[in-house]
Order: C-alpha cells, then structure tokens, then sequence
C-alpha cells in the first residue's frame, strides 16, 4: 500500500513538482478561496458545515475508518464531510495551496515544508507513529552492517525532497556526521526493483516493499528509522510520524470542529483496539484505493496503532521537543533550506 510514507508522485523516480512550482502555481487561486469564505465554512439548507479534507493517495487506516464512517462520525455533529484522495503528495499540496482543501494528512515534516513555503499552518491531530519507518534493505551476504557502511556502496533512497526522506536525512546525519545526499544515491519510488536486479547494494523501501521482500531469505534488514530516532532519543516512546495539518486560521476559526475530529478519532482508535475485525471490515470497505483486510492490518501496525493509546492523539510538549530536535536536524541536512524560528507554534495543543 502507497501510504502516507508513499506520498509522491514518478516521473523518472522525481517530484513531478517541487514545493516551491507547488506554491507559486496555486497562490493565486487561494486568495481567492479563501477571499471569499473557507470552502469548509459554508452552511447548508440542512446547517451542516462543509469540509474538505484530502490525502495521498488514502491508504491511512484511520483516515479510511472515519471516510466510511462519515455520516454516522461526523454528520451527526452537523459536518458534511468529503475525503479526497490525490494521486501524490504533489498533488494535495497545490489543493491546499489553492484552497480547494481545507485540512490535509500527510506526515509531519510537510507542516515544516510549508511554513518555510511562507503558510501559516499547525498540524493539530496526529494519527500515525513511527513504527519502523522506511527501512534500509540489502543482500543476506553482504558486508554492510549500519549506516556507516554506506560509504562507497551503491545506495537507493527515495527522491531526497519527499517528506519520508526529511526524517533519514536527518537520522543519517546525527549518526554518522555525514550528508546523506553526498552519498549520490539513485531516487526512486521503486528501491526494491533496484534492489532485485541488483542495480544497488542497499536500498530504503516503503513498508509494502519491505513486506513483499522479507519472506525471501536473500535480503535483510540492515535498520530502520524507529531504530535510528529510539538510539538519538534514548526514549522507546513512538514518535508521531503524520497528521492533519490546517491553516492556523481556520484552526482559530474552527475550534469546536478540531475538537470534534479528535473526539471521532479517539473513537476510531478505541474501536480498533476493542474489536479488530469490525474495525478492519470497515477500513477495507473504504474503495481508494482498494485494501484488503490483511493489507489494512499491515498498515494499522506499521502506523503504530498497536502500540498507542487514545491520549497520543492530542500533541504534547514532549511531541513538540521531538520536532524541535528533528527539525533542527533536518534543516543542517538541507531538506529544509533554513532553521525554523518558532517550531512550537507548528503544533497547534488542544487546550484541556
């Protein structure tokens, strides 16, 4: 499944856009959506309030319990709620850009890429935690052992700019001291094809790659991000890897809605962890795209669910410290081009 670590679209294993062709493509359509009123403002006969909410490309677990569960979840609190799966991460980017969106899932680093972009916006629910996280496989006989055996091997990533790679950019660098793209690896979506055909002698995969390829007893797993953040923290607290992200001012204006989301996906969260197979039977009744059962299993796991409770959906100040330190890192890495000034006011904290 391409989940929220899949988010980018391929054109020659690159960003069909950059942020920065992403933001200069919409703005001008933004002013004008958000001019005129915010798209999830609008009051209908029925005094519902309308909400778009978007994804790349909708393989969240919770994301799709509550998208199936809409009506009941959600318009029972008086919102008309439409999910939209976008094809990449690319893609929602310049909806939201553009105002077509209002709230947008997608994994941390994004609030980041955007504040850089000059947005004012807040990630306010997380509902993804890192659990292994983008691990880096190679051959069962070969002599790579960590991260810095990468020296002088043939290495693939994903493209350096896709928000996955913001957090190995920052990893490998608090490891070893070394710049990660100074490495030259090859960018692609489909690391472990190069993997196969033995293109490259280590490759980071998705989850569903690494699913595929672990039943074959040539390949291993040399580490992980979970791995690499658990030894730079000393905390076996899972990190919080993705969430949604709005405008700071529709967060401002729209604080019973943020409340009323959380709400629902606590509810979310406690359904799976109370009857799993109801649970999955919805998430794999969500059609974009297609999941089986087994596949929305996968998928709930490496997102960490297994492990939290309900209150890891509200941020806290240890959430926040987390981010300050990734996000230091990612900027001496240069997935961001410059230090953040006020990281905090990135996480908007639901007041008790």
């Amino acid at each position: 499944m391409q989940e929220l670590r899949e988010q980018v679209s391929k054109k020659q294993g690159k960003y069909v856009l950059s942020r920065r062709s992403v933001l200069q493509g919409a703005l001008a359509g933004s002013a004008l959506a958000l001019g005129a009123s915010l798209s999830g403002c609008s009051v209908l006969g029925l005094n519902r309030s309308r909400l778009n909410l978007g994804i790349a490309p909708g393989s969240q677990t919770l994301w799709r319990y509550v998208a199936q569960r809409k009506d009941e979840l959600l318009g029972a609190r008086g919102y008309d709620a439409t999910f939209i799966s976008y094809p990449d991460e690319a893609t929602l980017r310049s909806a939201f850009i553009g105002g077509k969106v209002d709230v947008i899932a997608s994994l941390v680093p994004t609030v980041a890429a955007l504040a850089d972009d000059g947005l004012a916006v807040q990630l306010f629910l997380p509902i993804a935690w890192l659990h292994e996280g983008y691990p880096f496989i190679t051959t069962a006989d070969s002599s790579i052992k960590g991260l810095k055996d990468f020296v002088g091997k043939r290495v693939a990533t994903y493209p350096l700019d896709h928000p996955g790679m913001a957090y190995w950019r920052a990893l490998y660098l608090a490891s070893t001291k070394l710049d990660l793209s100074a490495l030259n690896p090859t960018t692609s979506l489909s690391t472990d094809q190069l993997l196969l055909a033995k293109q490259v002698d280590v490759a980071c995969m998705g989850g569903v790659q690494w699913a595929a390829l672990q039943p074959n007893s040539q390949f291993r797993k040399v580490t992980d991000l979970e791995t690499e953040w658990k030894q730079l923290s000393s905390d076996n607290r899972l990190l919080v890897f993705g969430g949604y992200i709005a405008r700071r001012e529709f967060i401002q204006q729209h604080a019973q809605f943020v409340k009323d989301f959380v709400d629902v996906h606590r509810q979310a969260l406690q359904a799976y962890h109370s009857d799993r197979v109801r649970f999955l039977s919805v998430t794999a009744a969500y059609p974009n795209p297609p999941m089986s059962t087994a596949d929305n299993q996968a998928q709930a796991t490496y997102l960490g669910y297994d492990d939290v409770t309900p209150d890891r959906l509200v941020l806290s100040d240890q959430d926040v410290s987390d981010y300050q330190k990734l996000f230091s890192l990612m900027a001496q890495a240069g997935y961001l081009p410059k230090a953040l000034s006020d990281i905090p006011s990135l996480f908007y904290r639901l007041p008790s």
